[in-house]
């Protein structure tokens, strides 16, 4: 997600789409990226910061030297879970970038994040695991208001012991629902077998 929105800054900060016939003759265009680790609570991860052939891009995303993105759970759990309207991303956007930016630009992103999210919750699946865990956390929601509500995740472990999100969703509570779901759309996707569940 984090590689995504700063593919997005830079088509911003560009005024084209990639590929798109406009570029041509603009004096700049995009020129490959460089690896930069992060230090979360998820652990180090390395993300792709998109230059341009100019070095006039500076993404605002990470400040220049910044290794540290300590809120990165709580911005993407929004992202993905207060609907992605314009509006509520807003102050969303605003606290990741520390700028004004447009509401058109916020539409953009937005549209973005969207796609991401879209693609990794239809993505083919593995038709084997091992192992499923099905657990729930409770997170606090902004719907309105600030509530607490279940993250419902299911985390399956390939023959190969690889560790693999398959799914999750936000429900009011804690529902065996919430996995019947969950799991009859991952079957739409490709799951067949499941050797151990796992639940409290």
């Amino acid at each position: 997600m984090l590689n995504t929105l700063l593919l997005a800054e830079l088509t911003e900060f560009l005024f084209y789409n990639k590929y798109d016939v406009n570029s041509y003759n603009t004096g700049n265009s995009r020129n490959g990226y460089y690896e930069r680790s992060l230090h979360t609570i998820f652990g180090n991860i390395t993300i792709q910061i998109p230059r341009d052939r100019l070095d006039q891009f500076q993404n605002k995303l990470l400040t220049l030297y910044n290794r540290n993105f300590d809120n990165l759970e709580e911005i993407i759990i929004q992202l993905y879970q207060k609907g992605i309207t314009t509006y509520e991303i807003a102050d969303i956007i605003e606290k990741m970038y520390g700028s004004y930016y447009s509401l058109q630009t916020i539409s953009n992103m937005t549209q973005v994040g969207a796609e991401e999210m879209d693609a990794f919750h239809n993505r083919l699946l593995p038709s084997l695991f091992v192992v499923v865990n099905l657990d729930a956390t409770f997170i606090t929601v902004k719907c309105g208001t600030a509530q607490k509500e279940a993250l419902h995740v299911l985390i399956g472990i390939t023959p190969s012991g690889e560790k693999y999100v398959i799914d999750y969703d936000i429900y009011p509570n804690e529902i065996t629902l919430a996995y019947k779901e969950l799991l009859n759309h991952a079957k739409q996707r490709g799951l067949e077998d499941i050797l151990l569940f796992v639940g409290d």
